[in-house]
Order: C-alpha cells, then structure tokens, then sequence
C-alpha cells in the first residue's frame, strides 16, 4: 500500500451527531472522480478507487461513558469493527469507488449489543437495543445504573472462558 500525500487524497470526512445519546456518526467520501483503467501503461491501476483507513482517537471525551465501540455501516446495518477506546483504533473501511460515499455509526456494544472485545465500565441510564455477549470480559456496572432493554432480544449474556 503506497500512501498519497494529503493534497492527493481527494477524501472528504464529516462528523455529526443527532439525538440519539452515545452515538455519533461519520461520513466518508471518495471525491477522485477518475475511472479504473486497467492498462500496462498506467501506473496506477486504482483509477479513482481509494483503499480507506480511520484512525480513531479513541481517548477523546467523546467515547465518555463505555469502553467497547462499535462502527456499523447505516446502509446495511453491518459491523465494521468492534474496539477498546483504552487502545489505538485503526479501523479498515476497504476500497472507495470513485465518488463512493459511506455514512457510519458509533455506538457503545452495551447499547447496540454484540461481543466486547475488553472489560467495560458503565453507569448511568441507557437503553440496551440488541444481545451484549461478554466474551469471557468483565462488566461493572457503577451504582445506579439503569438498563432498560428495548424487547426480548435484548440481554445481556455472561459466559467465562477458562484458563487452559
């Protein structure tokens, strides 16, 4: 993978965030608008396609609340990646077709549900949409906290994996 320098990138990202609580969204857009010209005389044999890689500060304030994010694609509600916000997310969005654009979710796994991938620590009052699978990791839950499962797929299920 050869990088391009930031005056070639052509990519455009936006945030934002509406008012759901602990969800924020991204968009990103490929704005090169060239063809994929498969030759032997073209150097670059991606066209316009650009290979997408975020780079989450997941130390900001803004994933205050919970340690295990997940980043969903909005238009088919896929799982892209599941991280720590205590470690360094790099997260793989694939190839871009030429003025291709993606708008992604970031929630906590404990509000969306699927596994965690590192201990987790929450309090206060959240809605838990979807199944939180443990994955063998801890779950504190601080005085106070208030779940409220949103139907009855909705749970919250613990299983530990044991030393070997």
């Amino acid at each position: 993978m050869i990088y391009e320098c930031k005056e070639d990138r052509y990519l455009q990202v936006a945030t934002f965030q509406n008012t759901e609580p602990n969800t924020k969204y991204f968009m990103v857009v490929n704005r090169r608008c060239s063809p994929l010209i498969n030759d032997s005389t073209n150097s670059d044999n991606n066209g316009g396609r650009r290979f997408v890689r975020i780079m989450i500060n997941s130390g900001s304030s803004s994933f205050s609340g919970f340690n295990n994010w997940s980043v969903i694609d909005v238009s088919n509600d896929s799982l892209i990646k599941t991280f720590d916000k205590n470690t360094r997310a790099d997260i793989n969005h694939e190839w871009y077709l030429p003025g291709e654009g993606k708008l992604y979710k970031i929630a906590p796994v404990m509000q969306e549900g699927g596994a965690l991938v590192a201990d987790e620590e929450c309090g206060g009052d959240f809605d838990c949409k979807g199944e939180v699978n443990n994955n063998g990791k801890n779950i504190f839950l601080k005085p106070g906290t208030n779940i409220s499962f949103a139907d009855h797929t909705a749970r919250i299920k613990m299983t530990v994996i044991e030393n070997i």
